[in-house]
């Protein structure tokens, strides 16, 4: 491993400005987190640049790249990312050509309490079968363009969009095409929000109020009534938090 860095800074430790870049060449990462992580040998640099001229006035930016990492029997190579921080937002990029696929990512955040949030990841041939095994999947591959522009980090209270363009599920036996498939999320107050979700197999789309945090058990204590080998007894909600309609379409897929 190698470092380097230069910088300044003041005595009340408010006030710097730093440099640093590290290096390292087929050091032995699995020796240091163990054999069950699945890693080995790294070879990757970073560069960082850091500054401020106040307490809360933070300004980062990073950049490297992953030479070689070894990954059970892979060798994982090329893979590039970058970040930056500063009192405004802060967000990072990966680009991988990797061997059991492609994959291009962005995403960044405002500082705000209520954050802006965009993200897109481009993902080309993965190889499913790397990550999960299904017999009746014969070289799956997995394309497709994900993207979002949403509001908030609280799910309850989430505002939105998020797309899915261009998904691309294949194998040597089976093909899945649907088409976009769009989430949308939007509230008028807590008591009036609305979820949708469209696509050309079925669209969803729920109205009211509800909460992330209860609806599973909520359901399950109603459920219970009517089917209760399938779902189980939870404790007793004496004040449920969840009333809202959810209008459901299947569309016929037949060809």
């Amino acid at each position: 491993i190698t470092l380097a860095g230069n910088g300044s800074i003041d005595t009340t430790f408010t006030h710097f400005n730093v440099n640093a870049h590290a290096l390292t060449r087929n050091f032995n990462l699995g020796k240091l987190l163990g054999p069950e992580m699945g890693v080995g040998r790294l070879s990757m640099y970073l560069d960082l640049k850091a500054a401020q001229t106040g307490a809360e006035n933070l300004v980062a930016d990073i950049e490297g790249a992953i030479d070689q990492i070894q990954y059970d029997s892979l060798d994982l190579k090329n893979i590039l990312f970058n970040g930056y921080y500063n009192p405004k937002d802060m967000g990072a990029a990966l680009k991988a050509n990797l061997p059991m696929g492609n994959l291009i990512a962005s995403a960044s955040m405002t500082q705000e309490n209520v954050p802006d949030i965009l993200f897109d990841v481009d993902i080309d041939s993965l190889h499913v079968d790397q990550f999960y095994k299904n017999d009746g999947w014969k070289n799956p591959r997995l394309s497709l363009c994900l993207n979002g522009n949403i509001k908030g980090l609280d799910v309850d209270r989430m505002t939105g969009q998020v797309y899915v363009d261009s998904l691309d599920f294949r194998g040597d036996n089976f093909l899945f095409q649907p088409g976009r498939i769009s989430l949308e999320m939007s509230r008028n107050s807590d008591m009036d929000k609305q979820i949708a979700l469209k696509s050309s197999i079925l669209s969803a789309n729920v109205s009211g109020y509800y909460t992330f945090m209860t609806l599973a058990d909520e359901l399950s204590d109603v459920m219970y009534n009517y089917m209760s080998n399938v779902f189980p007894r939870t404790k007793s909600i004496r004040n449920k938090q969840n009333n809202f309609n959810v209008e459901l379409t299947v569309y016929n897929t037949q060809k």
